[in-house]
C-alpha cells in the first residue's frame, strides 16, 4: 500500500486476498508484469490527483446539500483518470491486460465541461455559470460600492469618528454598520440598531442613508443563493445518470494502481514471479523475508536480510529444519509463508529467478 498514489488504490491493496485460482493468479502476474515493462519503458502510469469521490457523488445527488467545492473535486477526479485512460489507451497493442483496463473508464469530457463552466477550480460559483447570476453580481457590486461610499463619508466625518469604538465598519448578517458608543447612538442622525456587543458597550448601527441599498443588497443576495441552487441542481441531475460510470472507472483507476503498486514494489527490490502448478514443489533460491527486508531498509544504517534456500516436493517429501535459538528457524518458514501468499497475490517475491511454488 506504500507505493499506492490513491486513497481506492490503498483501500483495495489492503484488502488483497490469495487466490486458488491458478487462472485468476496467473492473470494478476501477467498484469505485474506488464506493468514493470511499462515502468521500465515510459514510467509510472499518472495516477495523481485521483481522489475517492464515493461519498462526494453521494453528496453530489439531487437534495443532498452538495457545495462547489463537492463538484470541483468531483471535476478534478475525472480529469485525472481521463489522463490515465489516455496514458492506457497509448501503451504499445502488447499491454493487453493493462490497455483492457480502459473498457473500464468512459468519456467524461463533457461532464467535465458542464462542471467547469459552472464552478472554478476552487469550488467558487463562476460569474459566467449563467447571465442571470452575472447580471445579479454585478448589481451586487454596484450596491456594495455605493454602500461602502456612504459607510466611508461617515468614517472621513470628524463628529462622527467622536461616536465610535472604533474608525471602521464590519458587517451583521448582509449589512453594513457602524460601532457606535451605546451613550452617542442618539447623536448618529437615525439608523437601524441591529446589535449590541457584550459588553454593551457598542451598538451596531446601519446608517439611514444605506438602509434601502443595503434592503436591495440583501434582496440580490437572495437571488443569487436561488440561482446557484438551481445550478447545482441541474448539474446534480447530470451526475446522477453518470454516477454508475463514474464509480466503474473509480475502481478501475483503483485496480490500475494496485498494480502499479506491485510493480513499483518489485521493480525496486529485484522480486521475480515464481512458476506455479498444482501439486507442485518448493524451490526457493535466495529468497528473502519481505517483511524484514522493508524494515531493514527503512533503518539509518541499513542491514541486509540473509538469504535462504528452500526445496521441499518430489524427492523431498519432509523438510527438518534445526539451529540454535535465534538461529532463524522460524523466520525461515514465515518466509516461505508469506512469499506463497504473495504469489497467490499475483505479486512477485524476493527471490532468484526460476522459483517454483504449489497452488
Amino acid at each position: 500500500a506504500t507505493f499506492c498514489a490513491t486513497g481506492v488504490g490503498r483501500r483495495m491493496t489492503l484488502a488483497i486476498v490469495p487466490s486458488a485460482k491458478l487462472e485468476t493468479i496467473v492473470r494478476w502476474q501477467d498484469e505485474t508484469a506488464e506493468m514493470i515493462d511499462v515502468l521500465r519503458a515510459v514510467g509510472p502510469a499518472p495516477l495523481g490527483g485521483i481522489a475517492d469521490i464515493t461519498e462526494t457523488l453521494e453528496r453530489a445527488m439531487p437534495g443532498c446539500g452538495a457545495e462547489g467545492e463537492d463538484f470541483a473535486r468531483i471535476a478534478s477526479t475525472l480529469e485525472a483518470i481521463t489522463e490515465l485512460r489516455i496514458f492506457l489507451e497509448a501503451l504499445p497493442e502488447g499491454y493487453v491486460l493493462l490497455r483492457d483496463q480502459v473498457r473500464s473508464i468512459g468519456e467524461f469530457g463533457p461532464d467535465v465541461a458542464a462542471i467547469r463552466r459552472v464552478v472554478g477550480t476552487d469550488g467558487e460559483i463562476l460569474d459566467s455559470a449563467s447571465p442571470h447570476l452575472k447580471k445579479l453580481r454585478t448589481a451586487m457590486r454596484r450596491i456594495e460600492f455605493e454602500v461602502r461610499e456612504v459607510i466611508a463619508s461617515y468614517l472621513r466625518r470628524g463628529d462622527v469618528r467622536k461616536l465610535l469604538t472604533a474608525e471602521t465598519f464590519t458587517l451583521h448578517g448582509d449589512r453594513y454598520v457602524l460601532p457606535v458608543r451605546a451613550d452617542h447612538v442618539g447623536r448618529l442622525g437615525g439608523g437601524v440598531i441591529h446589535r449590541a456587543s457584550h459588553s454593551g458597550v457598542t451598538m451596531f448601527v446601519e446608517p439611514t442613508e444605506s438602509v434601502e441599498l443595503n434592503n436591495r443588497l440583501v434582496d440580490l443576495r437572495q437571488d443569487e443563493r436561488a440561482e446557484i441552487e438551481r445550478l447545482l441542481t441541474d448539474l446534480s441531475a447530470r451526475l446522477v445518470r453518470r454516477q454508475p460510470s463514474i464509480l466503474t472507472a473509480l475502481r478501475a483507476a483503483a485496480r490500475v494502481d494496485l498494480i502499479s503498486a506491485k510493480a513499483q514494489w518489485a521493480y525496486k527490490n529485484d522480486m521475480h514471479a515464481p512458476e506455479i502448478s498444482p501439486g507442485g514443489v518448493v524451490e526457493l533460491y535466495h529468497a528473502r523475508h519481505p517483511l524484514l527486508e522493508w524494515q531493514f531498509a527503512q533503518d539509518d544504517e541499513p542491514r541486509r536480510v540473509v538469504p535462504i534456500d528452500v526445496r521441499l516436493g518430489g524427492a523431498c517429501d519432509i523438510l527438518v529444519i534445526t539451529g540454535s535459538n535465534t538461529g532463524g528457524k522460524t523466520v525461515a518458514m514465515k518466509t516461505v509463508a508469506l512469499l506463497v501468499a504473495m504469489a497467490h497475490s499475483g505479486i512477485p517475491i524476493p527471490a532468484r529467478r526460476g522459483a517454483k511454488l504449489p497452488l
